[in-house]
């Protein structure tokens, strides 16, 4: 930070367009990735298909606790590993490390419909069901609940991001800590409320959307706070 004769704050601009192209090139890689993940998700999901439910109907649940089971889990938990490897390496503190790994994961997710749908024409609507994932039980849901969660993760990966590159303290204390596990948590439970009648063979009866709003919209008022009170103290102590 440069001071001019008045003994104002002048911000160096050689730093800051250094920051920003370091943002940029970070995000726009992130997001090819992402997108490019979106479409392996897809692809080997429409193979799978074609093995358990080459009638395109995924309940009852065609998927069984046996050898091709077991390696689906197993692909569920490495592709996952592979998002926070990548977000590993792109990030340069823990937080934007963080911040790159929820965008991986709601591109991930949103290009993964994208792509499904250009495959092989699936899902019909956003309320058709889906199994999201078997780990550690069945989560099913109708398509845009999770779309929804993935939106709310890309746009607030983004801001965090930007915060980091630029210098700002993500500043959450234990309170905005419990506000985002028990809004992961609220959401997590609409989605495996009703496990147990969809592992033993049943189709979706209802989805719990009180649930699953009251945890949405949750984990956006925590991330507002958070975000405006690491702003507002930034701003507080650049002028003092």
């Amino acid at each position: 930070m440069k001071i001019s004769s008045d003994g104002e704050d002048l911000p160096d601009i050689p730093h800051q367009r250094a920051v920003d192209k370091r943002f940029r090139y970070v995000c726009w890689w992130l997001t090819i990735f992402g997108i490019s993940i979106g479409f392996f998700e897809a692809a080997v999901v429409a193979d799978l298909r074609a093995i358990f439910c080459p009638d395109n109907n995924l309940f009852p649940l065609c998927i069984k606790v046996n050898r091709l089971g077991l390696i689906e889990i197993g692909r569920e938990f490495f592709s996952l590993v592979i998002l926070v490897a990548v977000a590993c390496l792109a990030g340069w503190e823990s937080k934007a490390r963080v911040a790159c790994f929820v965008i991986l994961f709601g591109l991930w997710d949103i290009f993964y419909y994208v792509f499904l749908k250009l495959i092989i024409d699936w899902p019909a609507s956003l309320l058709t069901w889906d199994l999201l994932f078997l780990i550690p039980v069945p989560w099913v849901a109708p398509v845009i609940a999770p779309v929804l969660v993935s939106l709310a993760f890309i746009g607030g990966g983004f801001l965090v991001l930007r915060m980091s590159a630029r210098g700002i303290a993500w500043r959450c204390n234990r309170w905005g800590v419990i506000g985002f596990l028990l809004a992961y948590g609220i959401i997590f439970w609409s989605f495996i409320l009703d496990w147990r009648h969809i592992a033993a063979g049943g189709v979706p009866r209802s989805f719990p959307w009180g649930i699953f709003c009251a945890g949405e919209l949750l984990l956006i008022w925590v991330f507002s706070f958070v975000y405006r009170g690491s702003l507002s103290r930034a701003s507080h102590e650049t002028n003092h």
